[in-house]
């Protein structure tokens, strides 16, 4: 009986991690990589997630939130907007469009 129930709830768990991560998280960094965001714009996503992260695994202890991001592999928000900024950034220097071409000509690079 209590792997049965262990299943449930860490199926459930599971699940609504993967939503989270698959429909939320998305919606909330759209359009992130291409703006500036600064630290307190990161500790306040963050803070969203680990308020939402709270309410789901029903815990008031950030180290608990903590620790199940770890065993669920979730990244924070504040990692997952740098790492969509550096792709953005490594994209748009790398399109040879007009835009690019244009900005390259206004700040040449000294090397």
């Amino acid at each position: 009986m209590v792997n049965k129930d262990f299943q449930y709830c860490y199926g459930g768990i599971n699940t609504a991690s993967h939503l989270i991560s698959a429909k939320c998280m998305p919606i909330l960094l759209y359009g992130l990589d291409a703006c500036p965001v600064n630290v307190a714009d990161k500790r306040l996503l963050d803070f969203v997630q680990t308020r939402l992260l709270m309410k789901m695994f029903n815990t008031g202890s950030v180290d608990i939130v903590h620790e199940c991001c770890v065993m669920f592999d979730t990244r924070t928000v504040s990692s997952l907007v740098v790492s969509r900024k550096g792709k953005f950034l490594t994209k748009f220097v790398n399109n040879h469009n007009s835009i690019s071409v244009a900005r390259s000509l206004a700040w040449p690079d000294v090397t």
